[in-house]
């Protein structure tokens, strides 16, 4: 057993170097004197945002300028180097013609250190997107998504490996062996469930591939209270149109409601999100739409067994019942 605390890290041996003050401001001085070129930095505050070990961490880098409000940049470190991926994405994103006429609002990117593993990039204001589907700015953020994503497939963007249906089969067929005996029933109606997943997927012609988000869901937004921003592009892959869209409105359904008018409010969000992707590519025929999203639907029903949550049972079931319901039903029902 080999134990270690942050920030030691097999990993990422230059951590530590990123997670302090001192070390880390001679890489991001230029960066601060770009954002805001009078600006002289007094001191300089790291705030780890989240660390999962030997997987990655994001760090938040406030610089007091003698303002009330900091000059705030932030950093990724990422496994395998794929933070210069990730940075070749948000770059290609910076310099679409959606971002540039405000279509597509993206953090820039700024810089890449492979030595550190480190990109940086600046700061975009808002909040996480919270799951109430009745609120307004719930609702706002569909129809954002929607045209966001729409132009990030039309982009023509090349950055990314290729990503079939078959990768998310197998994904799910894997994890759900882990459930044969610990959860029995779950493992019995998913495993029914994918049968039908892939003998319909097998029935119908692949869509051609775009360039796509790769984890596509409401929360990969924040929102100031004007704007809508997208984060977390690192799974940036080249997939069918149908992989972004299904996971998204598989993301929609609520897996506990505590009323009919939550199923209800989550069909008009599906609504208002593809109604929006369609104004921008209007071409897109959903052929294989319900394959991803019953594929989207029966990954939630692993996380809620997984994660052995209050009623995980409960949610498992519906989330299949939902999917089976979705796999059934026809493009533009």
């Amino acid at each position: 057993m080999f134990l270690f605390f942050f920030p030691t890290d097999p990993i990422f041996p230059r951590l530590a170097k990123v997670a302090a003050a001192a070390t880390v401001q001679p890489l991001l001085v230029d960066h601060f004197a770009r954002m805001r070129p009078d600006a002289q930095i007094r001191s300089l505050q790291v705030e780890r945002i989240k660390y999962l070990p030997e997987i990655s961490c994001i760090f938040r880098y406030d610089a007091d300028i003698g303002e009330e409000e900091p000059l705030t940049l932030f950093g990724k470190v990422q496994h395998s180097r794929r933070g210069a991926t990730t940075f070749d994405v948000m770059k290609a994103l910076w310099d679409l013609p959606a971002r540039a006429s405000g279509q597509l609002l993206v953090s820039e990117p700024l810089a890449y250190y492979p030595e550190e593993s480190l990109l940086v990039q600046s700061a975009v204001r808002g909040q996480e997107v919270k799951g109430d589907r009745h609120s307004e700015a719930f609702m706002a953020q569909c129809e954002a998504a929607g045209r966001m994503i729409g132009h990030i497939h039309a982009s023509g963007i090349a950055v990314g490996q290729p990503h079939d249906i078959q990768v998310e089969i197998d994904r799910i067929e894997k994890r759900l062996e882990e459930f044969k005996l610990s959860a029995p029933r779950v493992y019995m109606m998913l495993r029914g469930l994918l049968k039908q997943i892939t003998a319909k997927a097998y029935r119908l012609s692949p869509e051609a591939p775009v360039p796509s988000h790769g984890d596509y869901k409401y929360n990969q937004f924040l929102y100031d209270g004007a704007q809508f921003a997208m984060i977390d592009v690192e799974y940036f892959v080249q997939a069918e149109p149908s992989f972004d869209l299904g996971k998204y409105c598989g993301h929609l359904w609520p897996a506990s409601p505590q009323d009919w008018s939550d199923t209800a409010q989550a069909k008009e969000a599906r609504r208002t999100f593809l109604d929006a992707y369609l104004k921008v590519r209007p071409e897109y025929d959903g052929r294989r739409f319900s394959v991803y999203e019953a594929l989207s639907l029966a990954t939630r029903a692993l996380v809620v067994t997984w994660a052995q949550t209050r009623n995980y049972q409960y949610m498992a079931e519906t989330l299949t019942a939902l999917a089976y319901e979705q796999l059934k039903s026809r493009w533009g029902e």
